[in-house]
């Protein structure tokens, strides 16, 4: 029946049934939509006329100040433990605050000094996310995966956000610095990568990448001869793999196909050359540029996977036919 049926119907009855009606329907109800639509919250505040009743009325100070009290608890772990600041039913519901917020954020635009704002926020969300993806920061390290939004999507918003005014150095830097979140497990480590590749048009933009990641590559490599467990290694050869997939990829964008593959042989970590190989072959067959594929191919006297050398027969032909 129609709503106004519906409430024609409910006139027939006293509180009593009423009451009896609403429980009947309550229980109807499954508890993952009585959480995303917050239908706990509307029987509860109906009648308080000083609750906000819809996201538009908060003002960007407002916002602020739940975003604050927010962020507080989580760093104080008051949503991964029990507390008595945020009751057990609030710790379960903390995705729907993060998406609520995500979205009312999204809405302030991006060159406006709310939207400058709003960007901040975001990155603070974006940290913290990342950062309960290895630690119970949240009732779940599925942190991503609980509001809906990948890490890598999330990541290619800021960088929009950030970029969308001026490519400087100082913006390319703070783009960068996000890259060093932790990771989910869910996501590649290139994808992000990929992201803040695609965002830089110009050599200009990309020189500047360069550097900037460059120095990190230095950096954490300067850290390896210091290194004393098996776990920092680990991690260092990462992040040095990582930048130094970023670099190439820059590189390749400039056309310098060449001065990119010198890079990655200097600095590129892995455990032996055919796997070395295996990933920068990958790289270039990726980008279609089978010239190089087989000139990278033929310059080193290596035992290749039999996928490899199937690959090299198969574009030996295709530029033949060409």
């Amino acid at each position: 029946m129609l709503i106004k049926e519906f409430k024609r119907e409910l006139d027939k009855y006293n509180k009593k049934e009423i009451i009896e009606i609403a429980s009947f329907l309550y229980k109807k109800i499954p508890k993952k939509l009585k959480e995303e639509s917050e239908i706990d919250n509307y029987i509860i505040d109906i009648n308080n006329k000083n609750v906000k009743s819809s996201e538009e009325e908060l003002t960007m100070e407002d916002l602020q100040k739940k975003l604050d009290y927010f962020l507080e608890c989580v760093d104080n772990g008051y949503y991964a433990s029990p507390n008595r600041i945020i009751p057990k039913s609030a710790r379960s519901k903390w995705r729907f605050q993060v998406k609520k917020y995500y979205k009312m954020l999204n809405k302030y635009p991006i060159d406006s000094s709310d939207g400058l704002i709003a960007t901040y926020y975001l990155i603070q969300l974006f940290k913290k996310l990342s950062i309960g993806t290895g630690r119970l920061l949240f009732s779940s390290r599925n942190t991503f995966g609980a509001v809906g939004v990948n890490q890598t999507l999330f990541y290619e918003n800021i960088v929009k956000r950030i970029l969308y005014q001026v490519k400087n150095e100082n913006n390319i830097k703070k783009c960068i610095s996000l890259l060093y979140v932790p990771r989910d497990i869910d996501e590649f480590e290139s994808f992000m990568y990929d992201v803040l590749i695609s965002s830089l048009n110009t050599n200009e933009e990309r020189q500047i990448a360069i550097k900037l990641l460059s120095e990190n590559v230095d950096l954490n490599t300067n850290k390896m001869v210091k290194v004393k467990t098996y776990q920092d290694e680990y991690n260092l050869k990462t992040q040095i793999n990582s930048d130094t997939y970023g670099i190439v990829s820059l590189y390749f964008d400039m056309g310098k196909i060449e001065e990119g593959l010198k890079y990655y042989h200097k600095h590129s970590i892995e455990n032996n050359e055919e796997e070395k190989e295996y990933i920068i072959l990958e790289i270039l067959e990726i980008r279609e540029e089978y010239e190089w594929w087989i000139k990278e191919y033929d310059s080193h006297k290596i035992v290749y996977r039999k996928s490899l050398k199937e690959n090299y027969i198969k574009f030996k032909k295709l530029l033949e036919n060409e």
